[in-house]
């Protein structure tokens, strides 16, 4: 017996009419809503709205093979509905990196994409910017401020890797996609979120210093290292290291113009919620 036959038998075992006029009464239906069909032809395409669901079941970590059982398909059509929808969100994404020359070197990826030496003297925040600060926050805050040349480096990987992303990006979204390119992106936007992250670490505790001059009470503070963070990832996707200005100058006067007009998140703002707003930019604690 089909898959169909059985459950058609154990319905008309449970409702007390024949298979075949439960049969012809889903056949009827399957015709008329093609897009919600109770019985799916192993051999016709995916609808839409099946595509979106496999492509839904998919994030949320439904294997293949219960997407085969579920959709009647071979692991096959069910593989390319799921690179249709990853290629989708690629697609969808906006990437915009700060353009370079030396990006389009032949031995770019050999230099620029290798993980930034350190160099230079790096300066460490002073006891007495940390010094109230939580035992949470002391981790995040007290950390070397590096020199101009390191940071600037790492913003041209940053950059570097946006570059690359979006290239791939455009291959993926003028031809039918491919598991093996869709897997680099996704390794791409790993890159780039941990280089986002190694920027903001090299800077952050300036963040700390310009707040400081404020005087605000804890919750008052929270909320302004909120938007100084805010403030800081937004730079590092805007600034050129191409110019004259250091990025730490660059910063520290948007961070002035920023903090006297604050414009942040409703209700209060929790050491956790700080944290975690670091974290999602690609910030790492450790």
């Amino acid at each position: 017996d089909t898959p169909q036959m059985a459950i058609l038998s154990h319905l008309a075992k449970r409702t007390g009419r024949s298979v075949e006029a439960l049969r012809l009464l889903v056949l009827q239906h399957d015709q008329e809503h093609p897009d919600q069909a109770v019985f799916v032809d192993r051999t016709g395409p995916l609808t839409e709205a099946q595509k979106q669901m496999i492509d839904r079941a998919y994030c949320e970590g439904t294997t293949v093979s219960t997407m085969c059982k579920r959709f009647n398909k071979t692991r096959s059509t069910i593989y390319r509905a799921i690179h249709e929808g990853r290629a989708k969100r690629v697609c969808s994404m906006t990437i915009g990196a700060m353009q370079s020359p030396i990006f389009e070197r032949d031995d770019a990826d050999e230099v620029l994409a290798q993980p930034v030496a350190r160099r230079g003297k790096a300066r460490l925040p002073t006891a007495k910017l940390i010094g109230p600060l939580s035992d949470a926050l002391k981790a995040i805050y007290n950390r070397p401020i590096e020199p101009d040349e390191v940071v600037r480096s790492l913003i041209v990987r940053y950059n570097f890797l946006k570059y690359r992303a979006a290239r791939l990006q455009s291959a993926i979204c003028k031809a039918p996609p491919r598991a093996s390119e869709l897997n680099q992106f996704d390794e791409l936007l790993m890159k780039i979120d941990e280089a986002r992250g190694a920027v903001i670490s090299a800077i952050l505790p300036v963040t700390l210093s310009i707040v400081r001059r404020h005087d605000a009470d804890k919750p008052a503070m929270m909320r302004l290292l909120w938007i100084a963070h805010r403030v800081l990832i937004e730079q590092i996707d805007h600034y050129d290291p191409a110019v004259a200005h250091t990025f730490e100058s660059v910063l520290t006067n948007r961070l002035l113009r920023s903090l006297t007009r604050p414009d942040g998140p409703d209700g209060e703002v929790d050491e956790a919620g700080l944290i975690q707003q670091l974290l999602d930019a690609g910030f790492s604690a450790a």
